[in-house]
């Protein structure tokens, strides 16, 4: 790829470039007239022309992503209701393939898949929400994680990392908690998100509210049918 720039001229400072909030920009902004690049094919393209192709593509890639994620949304949608309706008659299935249209050969298809991933809340009044809501069957939903950390002070404090490589030879008991911090966190089981069928109705939707399931993942996985 060749480029031509070129006279010093034909590059001139267009003036000083500021930012979408209106503020002033570090960037230096340059007119390129009628600078130009070769390319592998021995056509020549303008880099005023590059620009505008690369500001069209751009906001044509926005606009598709937007547009893809609306009806990925709608397919997601799709399958949640679905997945319900199978899953109540004992029929748990976890990944749908749905069909488009076909065109010649060509079969459009989008796998929705779930997976077995719950937003946890927080809050302790939630959780206390959340055993209220799936009663004796908590424990399948649930556990608590107990996990061990040092302490900041210790890591950023010499003489203490060394006092603690040190005790850590030996078995310190107790005074353990001198060192490190002490955390349970609520984790969810595997499988639940086929076990949640096993609620009634108005208890799943309200586990939902506040053990919030992923989003199903959205692939294309469009086939020949040859």
């Amino acid at each position: 790829m060749a480029i031509n720039t070129g006279s010093r001229v034909l590059n001139k400072i267009a003036g000083q470039t500021v930012t979408a909030s209106g503020n002033k920009s570090a960037a230096r902004s340059i007119d390129p007239l009628d600078s130009s690049v070769t390319l592998e094919d021995g056509s020549d393209l303008t880099v005023r022309e590059a620009v505008n192709n690369f500001v069209r593509y751009d906001l044509q890639e926005k606009s598709a992503k937007e547009q893809k994620e609306e009806a990925a949304s709608v397919l997601r949608d799709y399958a949640l209701q679905l997945r319900d309706d199978y899953a109540v008659n004992g029929d748990y299935q976890k990944t749908f393939r749905v069909l488009g249209s076909k065109v010649k050969d060509v079969q459009h298809a989008a796998d929705l898949s779930q997976a077995d991933k719950f937003s946890i809340p927080k809050k302790e009044e939630d959780i206390n929400a959340l055993k209220d809501i799936l009663g004796e069957s908590f424990a399948e939903y649930l556990e608590k994680d107990v996990t061990i950390s040092i302490r900041p002070e210790i890591l950023s404090n010499k003489k203490l990392r060394t006092d603690l490589s040190k005790r850590l030879a030996d078995a310190f008991g107790d005074e353990l908690k001198n060192f490190f911090v002490k955390e349970e966190i609520w984790t969810t089981k595997d499988g639940i998100d086929k076990r949640q069928y096993d609620l009634d109705e108005s208890a799943r939707i309200q586990m939902r509210e506040k053990l919030v399931p992923a989003k199903d993942s959205v692939k294309n996985t469009t086939f020949s049918t040859k």
